[in-house]
């Protein structure tokens, strides 16, 4: 299936006039669906890893993203990236969605030069490319900014991936060597380039040279992904995190993704941050699991056996599985079910398309062309800009996102508390405590509604019921700083200060990035006169976030008190 003959040609593809024209029409549809997304501000995720993160506010912390356990991610380039990014356009909205349009884009691409490889027809593989662009399940993946710089790690895997068959093809050890140091920058990027070693297989398997052959040269790669995943263990303590896991319902509960994720790459609507698959209340033999299986097994199976007849379908049936492997809770991570986990994965239902449409274009019914294949074609990535367009808009903000993903997920706790963040961000607390107790109401063990809840009560001076809620949120998690920061401000502002200090004190010591728990410590000290502490916490608010104004402030009145 794939030929000996290389991508590179005599020009290289970087000088083919061809690819240099696939690219800019790759590029003007990307920026013609993702236009839109320049208009968007900070959201959800956003806060978290960019504007609240200290970390990334200067180029000396890069070395540690390395060694240390960062917001419970080892995806260090990716740290180093937030850094360089912030750098350049601190909270200027506009640059982060650019870099990650053009991230976009160079993976489009990527995916063209690859779908070249197995479709073998240049207008194949791009309207492969085509679809790849604009379908909407990228969403999550490009208009988020947080999720976009992922895609420094798709990036590297695909070129990883390319430049591994272009070594196939044309036997120059150049190109393993760039394979594999893409493929380690792509580990340091994303653990989502671990699936480069089974993609190199598949190529492998679909090729014209006997597979038993190319065995060998897995040996570095192996290698390389049993090295990275032993550090990133170590680092992350991964199996302290799978306390409390259960494959069985995992292995039930992912059936039941993975037939969702198909139907999301049929019919990508509606789209939600929270697509519901319950990991707790799904039974392995429940009619929906038995089918989910069923429907698995038969895709699989068709791909297999049929691998010689139809193989561009079973590749693209293969490259599908094989993508989704990291998201599948082999190995416990946050988020049970994602929209952006389907990026790698579409990628083969892309081919599968591209395929499908050109063996109609091509048929011995010559009008079919004209009349089926390219309308056909061309409805579908017009009916897949607009969603795109439509969805990029519920992203605009967070009190939009929030609102947009309770229209589509009623029953989410987590969405619910979001609102009610947004609106009390805002100002707007009735409408966030309606929000919070909702989110409650549908999961009594919600710790952060409970938190965010007696946040709300606290901003409306109803401190004993601020009080009652914190105190529930630390018992469900003692851990949380949250509980215990505005625990402090509450027993504060009820005149107990030193019990407010014990609370502000513990609030930092699980979380030395909390600026505001720093500044309000710092009062505290400044009312029991002991202006030298007081100074001390007041730096350290600003240090973590320089333009913290209050912290300013007070640092500004306590100059004019004689320190203790």
């Amino acid at each position: 299936m794939i030929g000996s003959e290389g991508m590179m040609g005599s020009k290289g593809v970087a000088g083919s006039k061809g690819n240099l024209r696939i690219f800019l029409g790759i590029a003007l549809l990307a920026a013609l669906l993702y236009g839109n997304s320049f208009l968007n501000q900070f959201a959800f995720d956003d806060h978290k890893f960019i504007l609240e993160n200290p970390s990334i506010r200067s180029f000396q912390n890069i070395p540690s993203f390395f060694s240390q356990d960062v917001d419970k991610l080892y995806r260090p380039l990716r740290q180093a990236l937030y850094t360089a990014t912030y750098a350049i356009w601190n909270t200027n909205a506009f640059g982060y969605h650019l870099q990650s349009l053009l991230f976009h884009i160079l993976n489009s691409f990527l995916v063209f030069l690859l779908a070249e490889k197995i479709l073998r027809k240049r207008k194949f593989a791009f309207a492969a490319a085509l679809l790849f662009t604009a379908h909407p399940i990228h969403t999550e993946r490009v208009t988020n900014i947080t999720a976009g710089f992922d895609q420094l790690g798709i990036f590297l895997l695909l070129a990883s991936l390319l430049a591994y068959i272009w070594f196939r093809e044309q036997h120059k050890k150049a190109y393993l060597w760039q394979s594999l140091g893409l493929f380690i920058l792509g580990l340091l990027s994303s653990e989502e380039a671990v699936i480069v070693l089974p993609l190199a297989a598949l190529f492998d398997f679909f090729s014209r040279e006997p597979f038993r052959k190319r065995l060998k040269v897995y040996v570095p790669y192996a290698g390389i992904t049993v090295l990275y995943l032993g550090l990133r263990f170590w680092i992350l303590g991964i199996g302290k995190r799978a306390e409390g896991f259960l494959p069985y319902t995992t292995f039930a509960t992912m059936g039941a993704a993975i037939i969702k994720y198909i139907r999301l790459l049929f019919i990508p609507f509606p789209l939600t941050v929270q697509q519901g698959i319950f990991l707790k209340t799904l039974s392995f033999f429940s009619p929906q699991i038995l089918v989910s299986f069923a429907i698995i097994l038969l895709l699989v199976s068709f791909a297999f056996f049929y691998r010689k007849r139809f193989p561009e379908i079973s590749f693209g049936i293969f490259w599908f599985f094989i993508a989704l492997l990291p998201f599948l809770h082999f190995i416990p991570i946050q988020t049970v079910m994602a929209e952006r986990y389907l990026y790698v994965p579409s990628a083969g239902f892309a081919i599968i398309l591209a395929f499908l449409a050109g063996k109609a274009a091509d048929a011995p019914w010559r009008p079919a062309k004209k009349i089926i294949a390219y309308p056909l074609l061309m409805i579908i990535l017009a009916s897949y800009g607009v969603i795109t367009v439509a969805r990029n808009a519920d992203w605009r903000d967070d009190l939009t996102l929030w609102q947009r993903t309770i229209e589509v997920s009623p029953w989410s706790s987590f969405a619910h508390d979001n609102l009610g963040f947004a609106f009390e961000q805002k100002g707007e607390l009735t409408q966030a405590i309606a929000e919070f107790k909702k989110a409650i109401s549908l999961d009594s063990e919600n710790y952060q509604a409970y938190a965010n809840l007696g946040v709300a009560y606290l901003k409306k001076g109803e401190i004993d019921a601020a009080a009652r809620e914190l105190e529930t949120a630390r018992k469900l998690n003692p851990s949380y700083a949250k509980s215990y920061h505005y625990l402090g401000v509450a027993y504060q502002k009820n005149g107990d200060l030193e019990k407010a200090r014990e609370f502000f004190l513990t609030a930092i010591s699980l979380d030395g990035g909390d600026y505001e728990a720093h500044n309000n410590l710092g009062v505290l000290y400044a009312q029991l006169g002991q202006t030298g502490f007081a100074k001390k916490e007041f730096l350290k608010a600003i240090s973590l976030k320089p333009n913290y104004a209050e912290a300013q402030y007070n640092l500004k009145l306590l100059k004019e008190i004689p320190e203790n």
